[in-house]
């Protein structure tokens, strides 16, 4: 798809910025900071929703506070799924925003591609702003879409604007792009290496990198970055597992009944309930099993669906209870649940999307949850479902919030069929004991003891944040006075990455970088010409042809030795002890050792 030059829609943005006059903050005021996102409403997922209650708990605090946010076009799936809701936060006197537009059907839509054409006026709208802390969600998303670190163009430009930049891991980006039909080539394993040193390389140019959990921390350990001129270093020692994230402890008691009961998604369920007593069914046969998410290949939806339909044939062949799933929720996959209700009849119920504020209704209406997804960093939906007292059935990998037998059960993986067959047999478990499931939702229904969990997760994330500018600038107090120099800033480099980073420079100086194209080729034509002298037109014409061809070529040919360097220089330390593919606890870059 051809991106759209960004000059006619860039409007909103720059009124937003001549808005917000740059200031640097000094002892006693209240810092600002900019959030850098990639996931925004009408996206609303688990990273969505954790950096909406930071920017608002940041402003309700007194911190000015700007958001760099997508915008999705309005024909979008995104935009047409939350027809008729609101933006849930809202601007306010300490709270502004800036938008970069996205484009393409990645994901089915639901994960258009960055527009790398928007970033020019973000880039200028955060330098103007002058923030003393930058926070990136997923800074490597941001790489291989954007060709930058947002802001990072303007600080190694500037001698005045120096923020600590902090980069918050939400996403194994690696292990998604690797279930995304997309990213196909990423199956070939010298271009998957050179996909995981850009990964590395985003992380390991912050001052300091925010981690929801254990398996984030032993997902970075292995990784390496390289920094002028040849020295290897490990990054994970700047990073920091923080609990920014949390759910509300009343989260499913606040939509009223009769709010829930008039949502089609729970009529949908109790329908189905209906059908299959009317069917000769007993009511406390029916056992129903919910998933609430995008249906995407990284969220393993496909194989949550194999692993039903096996329990489902199983109970069935054994002439025991019969479970049922509803799936809650849109995406690339729509036409894979379709076939299978075609194949299960009531046994799928396909609910369709159901907004965040009406999530508990449908939970409510369920037995346990259930998820395959096997590459999430937090899994908000895991802790939402426990506050509704759901029993949790899922995977072991990545799992922060199960615990085996106590709240739910966790299914291993396997050699042959990965988590699917281990999947399968633990929804036949749950549904087969009556008194399991009590002992499990007894568990997971216990409330939260001490401050409410989202309250408490946005509180330390501001501390978190505070203390980390402290530490960068050597302050005696998260206010305080210096003490010492700054810590230096990491500048890693990469023989391809630092030329892909380069890109966004043409975008933020396009007159520089034509004016430059243009006195190159005029120099090689201006030199072919004088040597050429005594050639007629036609052939000075050709030769020139030729040569700015070959000029073209040897460009091409410099990126692919930049890869191919990459690749070698991995190789190179792939049995030492600073090898960036070793050490993985994880297991999740195993394919690439």
């Amino acid at each position: 798809m051809r991106l759209r030059p960004a000059r006619l829609r860039d409007w909103p943005t720059m009124l937003v910025l001549l808005a917000l006059p740059g200031r640097v903050s000094s002892a006693g005021e209240k810092l600002r900071i900019a959030y850098v996102t990639n996931a925004w409403w009408p996206k609303v997922d688990g990273a969505a929703i954790s950096v909406m209650a930071h920017s608002q708990y940041f402003a309700s605090q007194g911190y000015s506070t700007l958001v760099v946010r997508p915008s999705y076009d309005e024909n979008s799936p995104l935009v047409l799924s939350a027809s008729g809701t609101k933006d849930p936060c809202p601007a306010t006197e300490n709270l502004s925003f800036v938008s970069f537009a996205t484009f393409g059907h990645r994901g089915g839509g639901f994960e258009p591609e960055m527009d790398p054409t928007s970033f020019p006026a973000v880039e200028r709208a955060l330098a103007a702003w002058s923030p003393d802390v930058v926070l990136i969600a997923d800074p490597d998303l941001f790489l291989f879409d954007a060709f930058r670190l947002p802001g990072f163009n303007s600080i190694s430009r500037s001698a005045t604007f120096s923020p600590v930049t902090i980069a918050c891991f939400t996403s194994f980006a690696v292990d998604a792009a690797l279930a995304m039909p997309e990213f196909w080539w990423m199956h070939n394993p010298p271009l998957r290496k050179v996909f995981i040193q850009g990964h590395a390389i985003a992380y390991a140019s912050f001052d300091h990198i925010f981690l929801n959990g254990r398996h984030s921390y032993e997902y970075i350990q292995p990784l390496f970055a390289l920094h002028w001129p040849w020295e290897w270093k490990p990054f994970v020692q700047r990073s920091r597992i923080v609990a920014s994230r949390g759910v509300p402890a009343d989260f499913c008691s606040r939509p009223a009944a009769d709010h829930c009961d008039a949502q089609r998604p729970v009529q949908a369920m109790r329908a189905a309930a209906e059908r299959r007593r009317a069917a000769g069914g007993d009511e406390m046969d029916d056992y129903v099993l919910l998933y609430v998410g995008r249906l995407s290949y990284d969220k393993s939806v496909d194989n949550l669906l194999r692993a039903f339909a096996q329990a489902y044939e199983l109970q069935k062949a054994a002439g025991g209870r019969l479970p049922r799933l509803a799936i809650a929720g849109q995406g690339e996959l729509d036409w894979l649940l379709h076939e299978y209700v075609k194949r299960l009849g009531d046994a799928v119920v396909q609910l369709g999307q159901v907004q965040h504020n009406d999530v508990s209704c449908v939970l409510r209406e369920a037995d346990a949850y259930i998820s395959a997804a096997q590459n999430e960093t937090y899994g908000r939906s895991l802790v939402e479902a426990k506050r509704c007292g759901l029993p949790i059935v899922t995977v072991s990998s990545c799992n922060l919030h199960v615990m085996h037998g106590h709240d739910g059960l966790l299914a291993e993986l396997a050699e042959v069929g990965g988590y699917v067959p281990g999947l399968a047999q633990q929804i036949v478990s749950i549904v087969q004991q009556p008194q399991l499931h009590a002992r499990l939702a007894a568990e997971a229904g216990k409330p939260p003891s001490g401050e409410d969990a989202a309250t408490a997760a946005n509180r330390r994330m501001l501390i978190e944040v505070l203390e980390a500018r402290a530490r960068t600038l050597n302050l005696t107090g998260v206010h305080g006075r210096p003490q010492g120099p700054r810590v230096p800033r990491p500048r890693p480099w990469h023989p391809f990455w630092t030329a892909w980073l380069s890109v966004s420079r043409v975008f933020d100086e396009p007159a520089a970088a034509a004016t430059a194209a243009v006195v190159g080729i005029s120099s090689v034509a201006i030199g072919l010409s004088s040597s050429g002298r005594g050639m007629s037109a036609v052939l000075q014409g050709k030769v020139t042809a030729v040569w700015l061809a070959v000029g073209g070529v040897l460009m091409v040919g410099v990126l692919i030795v930049a890869a191919q360097a990459s690749l070698w220089l991995a190789d190179l330390l792939q049995d030492g002890p600073s090898s960036w593919l070793r050490g993985d606890p994880s297991g999740r870059l195993r394919d690439d050792l």
